[in-house]
């Protein structure tokens, strides 16, 4: 796809198989790229000979810095990522961890929340737990 493939990678197990991988990408050809990168899935196959792009989680036409996903699959089946957000115009703004939701084993992406500010650095990336009462926890 003529991406370069960055920072941290998180997975989920889908099968005997066969994995999604949640990493971050970011197009070279763009001025400013490293400020751009967006989280995307991709799905290992065949104990991981084959792999093939599946969605972007964060659409890239969308303004804002989405980077170090972190997944967890729920137990009704559902993908929720985690992303860490800044504006990268604007060094000076709080940046925020926003979440998304997939019930499609990552083909489709949908907003759920912004989940809390981390700083004008950022921070650590955002560590997302499933919890034993289903909870969701979002260590930093």
């Amino acid at each position: 796809m003529g991406m370069q493939i960055t920072v941290r990678t998180s997975y989920l197990v889908t099968g005997s198989d066969n994995c999604q991988l949640f990493m971050t990408a970011r197009d070279l050809g763009l001025e400013h790229a490293s400020r751009l990168d967006k989280p995307i899935v991709a799905e290992a196959i065949d104990e991981g000979n084959t792999f093939q792009f599946v969605s972007w989680v964060v659409p890239w036409s969308e303004p804002y810095r989405a980077a170090m996903p972190s997944s967890v699959r729920t137990r009704n089946g559902k993908f929720v990522v985690a992303t860490r957000r800044r504006n990268p115009r604007n060094i000076e703004q709080q940046c925020w961890v926003d979440c998304h939701v997939s019930s499609d084993t990552g083909r489709s992406w949908s907003y759920v929340s912004n989940v809390g500010l981390t700083g004008v650095y950022n921070e650590n990336p955002s560590g997302l737990t499933l919890l034993s009462d289903d909870r969701l926890f979002r260590a930093s």
